[in-house]
Formats: structure tokens, C-alpha cells, sequence
């Protein structure tokens, strides 16, 4: 990478060839090096300083460059820095400026002459305290690293200096703290000049005219993917999965739009779904494309391609867009999600979105594409890792974070950024699907309040939201996606868990 795109280590030695390392033992037995500065070769260096680090054993690198005649600096803004307005002396001083200001208004032939004079005044004078204020913090920053290097070599001497080495660390901290809220104010800013918003301009969708479903409807109206469901549920000789419950329903089909997904629970089964199909296609006209249909087995099964005219896969399947099948079955959605949110990211990095920008297109463009598969599948922690990753990565444009992650996954009014926190929201619609099953299918007798109940009895029970039948069977040994659901409920106790509790009603209401 450093070849190909002419980059060179800034750092990484000095004139006599000797390397930087940014941590090495007292002794000088051990060394390593973390940090580095690629930069362009036309760009030359001017200085370079390894300063202490509060947080971290290593050294902080501070390069300074000179970017040369190559690169001519655009048009700056003036904003007020509003704090410098709550310092009387400032206030003072801007009180004797302006009487000799307003002195001067005899020179000229009219008042708005004047007052232009007085705002490029104005903006000189806070000009120069803002720059004054801002190399006060610099040298404050400065003193304290120097204080931080000074101590832990005292303490590296014998010497205790615990408390004072604690109190740097907590003004280091503070001052830390301080440069995040500039960086978020000046987001916003940023933000309302750049008029960043939810538009056709911003979000850039295609409609067509075009409706696919009429083509699949017969005179009536009626679907006919619903007719052959219909026939396929109607026949007594396919058996399907029966649903554990005193009721014994069984789950024969599945049906959405003009996708059918049929459960068969033994040989018979089988071979009297082959021949509904040519029955059905003989009396409708319509076919089932045999090209497209796909069968996973489980369990032992003597089924040839001979007896079956569809394609048979060993080990995983895709049913709308989704794959289900043995082991590793979550993994291999979740990275082909990854994938498609990996290349959304980086389309919109070309783009010189603010925070609030890029916040918008977490909500808008990136979290769809996960949330349609996380009504199947629960995030992985590995994968929940990634995401966060891949999130702050987009925000800030490098793996550095500039203001911690709480503050910037809270709401705007409450001093963060409202960035979505995706892996949560992924695990919430889960719990949310499962819950949705338990309340609405409870009164229908459903199969998916069956399966809920049956993994999660003893969660329901718990939590008071259900009571003991003992006509109805429960597991003990749940899979590790129903696992999941209790660990996220019992996260989420007392209050927090009402208020989610609520919210999952109003949304399955």
C-alpha cells in the first residue's frame, strides 16, 4: 500500500537513521512501535514530537507538514466564539474599542458606511482573543504532557507521586472532554451551512410504474401462488412439522408473494408434493420452475435427484434472502449483510457529509439492509464488533475516536449526536418478533406463538407475561438465538424494562 500510492513513514526515523520507538523498557531491552504517519512525499515535514499519553504506555506522535504551493488554501469562515462574551475583561476591553470606534463616525458620509467599518473591527478584535484564548489552552496542554512525562519518571525513579500523577490524568481528561464538545458544536454548525437534510437530493430513490403482481393474479384476483399453497395444505397425504403444542397443528407451507416454502416430514410426503405440482400446473397452467426450487435435507434421507425434480443442497439454503440450514447458517447471512453495508459506507465516504449527515445515512441506508435479516437472525458479538467498527470508522474517517461512544449514541437535545446504535437495535427486533409471536399468536393459536413458547416458556414465566400450562411442552436445551433474547431482557430490568416491554406492545398493537 505504502508503494503503490507513494506514501511515505513521516516519522519513523530521524537524520541518523536511528527509529522512533513510542515505548521502550528503562532498561532498553525491549521496544515497539503503534503509531505512524503516512504521508504524501510531496509533503515535507517541518517538525515532529513524541509526547506522553495519558491513557496509553505509548507515546503520542505530533507531526506538523508543510502542504507547498501545490495545494492553495481555500476561503475561511468567521464564526463568534460566544464564551469569549461571559470574560469581563474581554467585555471591558471591547467597551473602550467601541467608544473610539464610534468616535470615528464622523469620517464618514453615512451610518451604514460606518457600521461596515465597525463589524470588520468586531471581527478583528474577536479574531485575536479567539487566538489568543486558543494558544492558551495549547500551552495549558502542553504543561500538562510535561507534567505527565515528569511525574511517570519520578514514579519510575521510586518516588510516590501517585495523587499528583492522578490529578494530571483528571485535568488531561478534562481537557479532552472539553475539545469533544467543540467538536460536536462545530458539527452542528457545519451541519446548518452545508443544509444537510432528508430530501430527494440527499436520498436518491427510483419508482417505477410497473406493478409485478398483476401478473401473477388470475380473473378472480387471486394470487395463484395462494391457490397452490392451498392445494398443498388441503392434501392429506403431505405431512408436515408438527408445532409442539396440545393443539398438534402442523406447519405444511410458507407463503410471500410468489415464494412457497414447503415442509415435508417424510418420503411420502415428498412424492405426493411432486405430484400436486404437475396436478396443479395440468389444471392452472402455471409451472413450478424446478430450475429455481432448491431442497435442503435434515436428518437421514434416501431422496435422489431421481425422485425429485428439484436441486438438493447439502448444507445451506436461501429462502427470502435469508440462509437457513446446518451450522454457521447466521454467519454466513451476517457476512454477506456486512458486505452490502461495507459497500454502501464507502460509496457514501466519497461524500463530505457532517455528523449529522453521516448519522442520516446510518438510520436511512445502512440499517435497513440489516434489519430485514435480524427478524431471523440475532448479531453475532463478533459481528455486533464489526458493525460498531465499521460505524465509527464512517463517522470519524479513521479508527481514532474523537468523543467517546456513550455521548455520541445519545440524543441530540441531551448533548450527543444521535448515532444509531446498530447492534442493539438488531438484537431489539428479535426480541421484538419473538414477543410479537407470544402476545398476537397467543389468541390464534399460531405456530410461531407454538415455537416461542416452547424455547422461551421459562423467560415468559419470569417476566410474568405468560402462565404454567402443562399442556403445553417447553425446552430446556435452547438454541443459542433464543439464548439470546433472555440475555437481552434481563439486560434490560426495571424501569428500562417496562419502558421496552411498552414499546414492543405499541409496536406489535
Amino acid at each position: 500500500m505504502v508503494t503503490e500510492a507513494s506514501l511515505k513513514d513521516a516519522v519513523g526515523s530521524i537524520r541518523n537513521g536511528t527509529v522512533n520507538y513510542s515505548w521502550c523498557h528503562p532498561d532498553g531491552s525491549v521496544r515497539s512501535r503503534i503509531d505512524f504517519v503516512f504521508t504524501s512525499r510531496t509533503i515535507k515535514q517541518t517538525r515532529y514530537a513524541m509526547v506522553p499519553c495519558f491513557f496509553s504506555d505509548h507515546r503520542a506522535i505530533h507531526f506538523q507538514g508543510a502542504l507547498g504551493c501545490g495545494f492553495p488554501p481555500g476561503p475561511c469562515s468567521w464564526k463568534l466564539n460566544c464564551k469569549l462574551l461571559g470574560r469581563e475583561e474581554v467585555m471591558q476591553e471591547l467597551r473602550d474599542a467601541y467608544i473610539w470606534w464610534r468616535n470615528e463616525k464622523c469620517c464618514f458620509d453615512n451610518v451604514s458606511d460606518w457600521w461596515e467599518f465597525v463589524k470588520v473591527q468586531l471581527r478583528s478584535f474577536f479574531q485575536v482573543k479567539g487566538r489568543r484564548q486558543a494558544c492558551k489552552r495549547r500551552r495549558n496542554f502542553k504543561r500538562l504532557e510535561r507534567n505527565l512525562q515528569s511525574l511517570q519518571d519520578l514514579q519510575q525513579c521510586g518516588w510516590d507521586v501517585r495523587k499528583d500523577l492522578e490529578e494530571t490524568k483528571e485535568d488531561l481528561k478534562g481537557h479532552f472532554a472539553e475539545e469533544s464538545r467543540r467538536i460536536i458544536f462545530r458539527s452542528k454548525v457545519e451541519h446548518l451551512e452545508k443544509g444537510e437534510k432528508y430530501n430527494y437530493f440527499f436520498f436518491r430513490k427510483l419508482h417505477s410504474d410497473h406493478t409485478p403482481l398483476t401478473e401473477l393474479r388470475d380473473e378472480t384476483g387471486t394470487l395463484k401462488s395462494e391457490l397452490f399453497a392451498d392445494c398443498i395444505r388441503r392434501n392429506p397425504e403431505i405431512r408436515g412439522i408438527t408445532a409442539p403444542g396440545p393443539a398438534r397443528s402442523q406447519i405444511k407451507c410458507l407463503l410471500y408473494m410468489d415464494d412457497v416454502t414447503v415442509f415435508c416430514a417424510d418420503q411420502q410426503s415428498v412424492r405426493s408434493l411432486v405430484q400436486t405440482c404437475k396436478d396443479f400446473s395440468k389444471a392452472s397452467g402455471a409451472k413450478v420452475n424446478s430450475g429455481k426450487s432448491e431442497t435442503i435435507l435434515f436428518g437421514d434421507w434416501n431422496l435422489t435427484s431421481d425422485n425429485v425434480p428439484f436441486s438438493i443442497k447439502a448444507d445451506f439454503i436461501k429462502i427470502l434472502g435469508v440462509w437457513f440450514g446446518g451450522e454457521g447458517a447466521a454467519l454466513k447471512c451476517l457476512e454477506e449483510r456486512m458486505a452490502k453495508v461495507r459497500q454502501k459506507i464507502g460509496v457514501w465516504s466519497l461524500r463530505d457529509l457532517t455528523i449529522e449527515g453521516k448519522t442520516l445515512v446510518l438510520r436511512n441506508e445502512i440499517l435497513p439492509v440489516l434489519q430485514y435479516m435480524a427478524q431471523a437472525w440475532p448479531p453475532l458479538a463478533t459481528v455486533c464488533r464489526a458493525i460498531t467498527r465499521a460505524v465509527f470508522h464512517f463517522i470519524w474517517g479513521s479508527k481514532m475516536d474523537r468523543v467517546k461512544r456513550s455521548v455520541m449514541y445519545k440524543a441530540p437535545c441531551k448533548g450527543g449526536k444521535g448515532v444509531p446504535d446498530i447492534p442493539t437495535l438488531l438484537r431489539s427486533f428479535f426480541v421484538c418478533n419473538c414477543i410479537r409471536q407470544t402476545i398476537t399468536g397467543k389468541e390464534k393459536d399460531s405456530a410461531g406463538s407454538f415455537m416461542s413458547r416452547f424455547f422461551l416458556l421459562p423467560l415468559w414465566l419470569s417476566l410474568g407475561w405468560d402462565r404454567w400450562d402443562s399442556s403445553y411442552p417447553y425446552n430446556w436445551n435452547t438454541p443459542w438465538f433464543y439464548l439470546d433474547v433472555t440475555k437481552f431482557v434481563r439486560e434490560h430490568t426495571g424501569e428500562s424494562q417496562a419502558r421496552l416491554v411498552e414499546t414492543w406492545r405499541q409496536f406489535t398493537s
